[in-house]
């Protein structure tokens, strides 16, 4: 083991006969932002079947899992992520009938909203401008280009902490500007398996063109071609981030190899071997800038991950 690096959690028996379960996996590249140390354990499954039960044995061993979507909005920390890190399998969108679809949780957004379109089911051309998973939207409540997740949710499915099944009918979430109650205990720690969505019919063919719409819109008012997270803040009530951060001159400001973009000045760019240290810190001289000319104190919506210290990655391998 490295000097000063933490040993890595001995998984419960049960969880160690997982198929496909990985030490020391490198989490920069499975995340889009390409940054980040090592999970301690990995398991990507084709089945997330067992999940529950390694949810419970992870519980009674008080080892951490993370369950880590598409990467797209999350910072892993430099040091990795301890315990084990799950990917759930990125399947498809269900339709159910009477307009109500059903994606799992590891199911990616932009897909669905093609999927969406092609079955003639609207609302949900949002969702080409979220490029996470529907389980991490249904979380945040995440939205984007005048849509969001709570305008069309039903339920979601969960899986508790402490691996028991439960579904929750959105009125009980308190879905709020990129919240819900998923983020606070007791729903913290639970993991969504699936969530129902409630669309509308509509012609296909101009479905295709909203959702083609917004892409463009996207290409144009984001930065493409760099790796970002997206939108480093959230908006504060009655303004924007994007307009307070670009009054402070920010665009192009830069820590290492992590860079205000020159395009939107709330997204801050990996330009090519940034660390999270990197951005973390770019991000307080953004927040530092705006608190000091406007008085406003500006919010993360970007997600911090695991171990901010790399002197904490272990070296050891599997128990």
């Amino acid at each position: 083991m490295a000097e000063g690096a933490l040993p890595v959690p001995a998984l419960p028996r049960s969880v160690r006969r997982l198929p496909g379960l990985r030490a020391a996996e490198p989490l920069h590249r499975r995340v889009q932002y390409r940054i980040g140390g090592p999970a301690d354990w990995w398991w990507a499954p084709a089945d997330p079947a067992p999940l529950g039960e390694a949810l419970a044995a992870c519980r009674v061993a008080g080892v951490a899992v993370t369950v880590l979507g598409a990467g797209s909005n999350a910072l892993v920390g430099d040091g990795g992520i301890p315990g084990l890190v799950v990917r759930l399998p990125s399947a498809r969108l269900r339709a159910l009938g009477g307009g109500v679809v059903e994606l799992p949780g590891g199911a990616r957004m932009p897909r669905a909203a093609f999927d969406a379109a092609d079955l003639g089911l609207g609302g949900l051309e949002f969702g080409v401008g979220i490029p996470g998973t529907a389980g991490a939207a249904a979380w945040g409540n995440a939205g984007a280009f005048g849509g969001e997740m709570a305008q069309r949710l039903l339920e979601v499915d969960l899986l508790t902490a402490e691996g028991g099944r439960r579904t929750l009918a959105a009125a009980t979430l308190d879905l709020g500007y990129r919240s819900s109650a998923l983020q606070r205990p007791p729903w913290a720690g639970a993991v969504v398996t699936a969530v129902r969505l409630q669309l509308r019919p509509a012609d296909p063919a101009g479905l295709r063109a909203a959702t083609a719409a917004i892409v463009r819109e996207r290409r144009r008012a984001q930065p493409t071609g760099v790796r970002s997270l997206g939108s480093t803040f959230k908006n504060p009530p009655g303004d924007h981030a994007g307009r307070l951060l670009d009054a402070c001159g920010l665009r192009g400001e830069r820590v290492g190899a992590a860079q205000v973009s020159a395009r939107h000045a709330n997204f801050i760019c990996n330009l090519g071997g940034a660390s999270s240290a990197d951005v973390l810190a770019l991000a307080a001289r953004m927040r530092h800038r705006v608190r000091e000319q406007f008085g406003v104190e500006l919010q993360l919506e970007i997600v911090p991950l695991g171990r901010p210290d790399p002197l904490h990655i272990s070296a050891q391998g599997p128990p």
